[in-house]
């Protein structure tokens, strides 16, 4: 050992310490060869884990979420399974990414999609998940489209995000659970949205938010019950709507904010925070509580910045093109506060306040500026009440390029029965407009409105007809009005529109209207125009319309593309959109409207010289009396149109048809496409009476399964051509003649329903043909007819024997002047159809013609005996009658005779005794004379 030691160290003294220190040298040297390499495989397995771990845990961890999710939802949740999973990126957390995230509702909101994800991520906690527990501990949301919808239910308030299945458990189950923690739990600290939609309706209180392009961070530590949470967000679009009435268009909003986070109290603060609607700026201070639904409210708010230009960049038009280049002027004061409660009946006591001074902006490269812009608007509710709310505009005045507009609003009362004085007085130039602000080129809009207008009373001396203690008086005039823009896409015009105001009624003197091609004038008074101005009156009108030409498409289309769709028939209505808008009607307004049009076209039908009577009440169109020319005949029509449930139209119509053109019914009406394809290969003309009902969709178009009709038709003369069933029935029979059918005078009855069309039993005649119909065909074109024909037996005179053989005939037996009774039904669909002869009765035909024709002999005979016995009696019964006759002729001749000999006997006897008494008087006249 000292000779080695000395060899190798030669420069040290060989003593017992440096030996002890060199065996510990290679001892630690030994032993750190040893750590370094167990390290190595340390790291190596460490890297092999991040890189493994996660393809172990993959099918977890989606078993977890699916688990979960069907437990404790009531939705439908999908998701693509192929899901990332990653150690490497966010070591020591998983990184999970979930693609195509969709969560649908199912009743009573069944048809919503609470939530459609494109991208998902989270970070979780890694030793959790290897005991199979998902802790969230950052949350990345990509591509979202989020819709929440509230339902318009009184009784509670119903939200499509309400999908946590209640718990059933019993008192030991929930002990138990208290003692297990949560398979998911989210102490998220970091919170991120990107490029995502959102969308809140609430059909209760009429409120729709709706945010495009929206973009978040927010960061904060939501394991913990009271903290910070930090949020800078965007949106690129935000449209705000209440009541009908839409308070923000299209705002580039942003929000730069801290919220003071309390989850023992459910208290949110608002700390430091700037919201920027467009280039208005408002802070909040205060807070809001919610423990359970209502939300108690203690917050101020105010503009900082009382720039005029701030305020008017909220108005679309002014801000859409080159705002940064526009100069502006002008005072503006604008705040307010809510403090109470929010939820259910209640609402906060608001203060509102907006004032302007001496506003004014111009764009520079236009000449004309809007000057002298004063308001002083002041809301006010000192105690939650709504009829204590008091909407104040004490001043309104407006100078569009020297022209004066002023207004003036006090409402007060306005649950109870609301209270109303306004002025409004001043003349608008329209055409000025496009002086004054920068509109789309293709937006043309010209025409002057005169209004002079006061209103002043309570709302009840309307409606108890105590029009002496309400006062209103004045006119709204417009005069030459023309508008065009590239969204509404027609040029609509108003040559004059001329409004009378008094307290009993609203005079429409005049209108008349244009829109592209299409006119309507109209005249009328409307009552009740006041309480439905102001508060939730109905406005009540009768009125004269009439149109020389009204193309009903022009006003219903969304949008002037062609809507055939790709493979239609030329001519034929397409499945797909026709362009066409459902109208939903009002449930405020009641019209009675006697109406007229020279020609009326709606989708592609013609109708001419229409006389109607239209009633519109309670989001119900009815018509009645409907009288037209169409499609070379005439129609007249009773029914309605209505829209009580919006998302669910309905139509219903009794019609009463004359002559319509059988292929043009076809071509022009859909229904007749869907149910009756033989109306295509028919020439001729079609009348009756016949009921349909349906519900109508976003397109106008019928459900189909939802349609219901019923008939009785009339069909005077018509041609059958090439239509396909009736070709194969043709060929089966070898009938060459039956191809095409020439009918006469029928009358067939049919129903329509649940997606089928049933036509009843039908009798018609080809020729000496006997037909008898009756079967269904429905909407995906299949088809089930049966059909008893019966053939005059020389039909059959040319059939090979094979064919005679078939129906049980021969040349020998055939019962000339006869028919054969024929069966066959009628199956496969309207393209491919397949005939079978279902009956063949050919040789009892045969035998019942023989025993016809005995009988007919034996009848013949029997007829010939009877007539002559007839012909006997009645020669006999005429001898008589003559013999009497001559009888009666002696008789009479002798009665005359022997009058004659009387009178002759009297005459004579009368003469005698004339002469008699002739001498008599001239032999006393003799003597007298003597």
């Amino acid at each position: 050992l000292d000779s080695f030691f000395a060899r190798v160290y030669p420069h040290l003294p060989c003593n017992g310490l440096n030996l002890i220190i060199l065996s510990y040298s290679y001892t630690h040297l030994f032993n750190m060869k040893r750590i370094l390499k167990i390290s190595g495989i340390v790291i190596l397995l460490l890297i092999a884990a991040i890189i493994v771990l996660p393809f172990v845990f993959k099918g977890k961890i989606i078993q977890i979420a699916k688990e979960q999710a069907n437990a404790n939802l009531h939705a439908v949740v999908d998701f693509d399974e192929d899901i990332k999973l990653n150690l490497i990126k966010s070591f020591p957390k998983f990184y999970l990414e979930i693609r195509d995230l969709t969560v649908a509702n199912k009743v009573p909101f069944e048809g919503d999609t609470i939530a459609n994800i494109g991208s998902l991520a989270v970070k979780l906690n890694l030793m959790e998940a290897i005991k199979g527990k998902l802790e969230v501990k950052a949350l990345y949301l990509d591509e979202a489209r989020i819709y929440l919808h509230v339902l318009n239910d009184t009784v509670k308030y119903t939200g499509n995000w309400d999908i946590m299945i209640p718990s059933e458990e019993t008192d030991e189950d929930e002990a138990e659970e208290e003692t297990d923690e949560a398979a998911v739990s989210l102490p998220v600290k970091d919170l991120k949205i990107t490029n995502s939609y959102f969308v809140y309706q609430d059909d209760l209180y009429d409120m729709l938010i709706d945010l495009k392009d929206l973009n978040l961070e927010g960061k904060g530590d939501f394991s913990q019950e009271v903290f910070d949470l930090t949020t800078i967000a965007s949106v690129k679009q935000t449209d705000f709507a209440y009541g009908g009435i839409k308070y923000l268009s299209k705002v580039n909003t942003t929000l730069d904010a801290i919220f003071g986070l309390d989850l023992n109290t459910y208290t949110y603060t608002f700390k430091e925070n700037s919201l920027k609607l467009n280039d208005f700026e408002l802070n909040f201070d205060g807070f809001m509580i919610m423990p359970e639904s209502d939300i108690d409210l203690d917050i101020t708010f105010e503009a900082p910045s009382t720039e005029f230009k701030n305020l008017i960049s909220l108005i679309p038009v002014v801000y859409a093109k080159d705002f940064e280049g526009l100069s502006a002027s002008g005072d503006v004061n604008f705040n307010g506060k809510l403090k109470g409660v929010y939820g259910g009946e209640s609402i906060p006591a608001f203060n509102i306040n907006l004032g302007i001074n001496k506003g004014m902006f111009k764009y520079p490269d236009l000449p004309a500026a809007i000057n002298n812009v004063f308001i002083d608007l002041q809301i006010d509710n000192p105690d939650g009440i709504i009829d204590h709310t008091v909407v104040n505009l004490k001043k309104m005045h407006v100078e569009l390029d020297k022209e004066p507009f002023d207004a003036s609003v006090l409402l007060k009362t306005p649950e109870s029965d609301p209270y109303i004085s306004a002025s409004i007085n001043g003349k608008i130039d329209l055409s000025q407009i496009k002086n004054i602000v920068n509109l789309d080129e293709q937006t043309q809009l010209q025409g002057i409105v005169h209004s002079d207008l006061k209103l002043k009373g309570h709302m009840s001396d309307i409606e108890n007809e105590r029009y002496e203690n309400f006062y209103a008086s004045g006119n709204v005039i417009f005069v030459a009005l023309k508008y065009f823009s590239e969204d509404f896409n027609k040029m609509l015009e108003v040559p004059q529109l001329h409004l009378e105001f008094s307290p009993e009624f609203v005079d429409l003197k005049e209108l008349y209207l244009l829109v592209d091609n299409s006119d309507i004038e109209a005249k009328g008074k409307l009552t009740n125009f006041i309480p439905y101005l102001f508060s939730d009156g109905v406005l009540a009108g009768n009125l004269m319309i009439n149109s020389n030409y009204l193309n009903l498409n022009t006003l219903l289309k969304s949008d002037e593309k062609e809507t055939k769709g790709e493979g239609s028939d030329e001519g034929e209505v397409s499945d797909s959109s026709n362009g066409m808008t459902a109208v939903i009607l009002p449930d405020n307004i009641e019209f009675v409207m006697n109406a007229s049009f020279g020609t009326l076209i709606y989708d592609n039908i013609d109708l001419d010289n229409v006389l109607c009577k239209l009633i519109l009440k309670e989001s119900k169109l009815e018509i009645i009396n409907l009288r037209a020319g169409i499609l070379g005949g005439e129609i007249i029509a009773n029914g309605f149109y209505e829209t009580i449930n919006p998302d669910k139209p309905k139509m219903k119509f009794k019609l009463k048809i004359d002559e319509l053109n059988v292929k043009q019914t076809h071509q022009a009406f859909a229904v007749v496409q869907k149910f009756a394809p033989i109306a295509k290969f028919i020439e001729g003309g079609l009348g009756g009476e016949l009921d349909i009902e349906s519900e109508l969709g976003e397109d106008l178009k019928p459900l189909w399964e939802s349609l219901f009709s019923k008939g009785k038709l009339v069909i005077n003369q018509m041609k059958v051509q090439e239509f396909a069933p009736v070709n194969m029935l043709a060929n089966t029979l070898q009938m060459e003649k039956y191809k095409n059918l020439e009918i006469k005078n029928v009358r067939p009855s049919y129903k329509i329903q649940n997606g089928k069309f049933y036509l009843d039993s039908t009798d018609f005649k080809v020729d000496k043909t006997k037909f008898n119909v009756k079967g269904w065909n429905s909407l995906d074109k299949k088809m089930d007819y049966v059909l008893k024909i019966d053939i005059p037996a020389e039909e059959f005179k040319s059939k090979s024997t094979s064919i005679l053989a078939q129906y049980g005939l021969s040349n020998v037996n055939l019962p000339i002047g006869e028919t054969i009774k024929v069966g066959a039904n009628i199956t496969g669909s309207i393209d491919k159809p397949k005939v079978k002869i279902t009956t063949v009765d050919a040789k009892n035909t045969v035998k019942d013609a023989v025993k016809k024709k005995v009988t007919e002999v034996v009848d013949q005979q029997k007829e010939a005996l009877e007539k002559r016995l007839l012909e006997e009696k009645e020669k006999q019964q005429k001898m008589l009658e003559e013999k009497a006759r001559q009888e009666t002729e002696r008789l009479k001749q002798e009665a005359e005779k022997k009058r004659k000999e009387l009178e002759e006997k009297a005459r004579l006897e009368a003469e005698k005794k004339k002469k008699q008494l002739e001498e008599e008087a001239r032999k006393k006249l003799k003597k007298i004379f003597e």
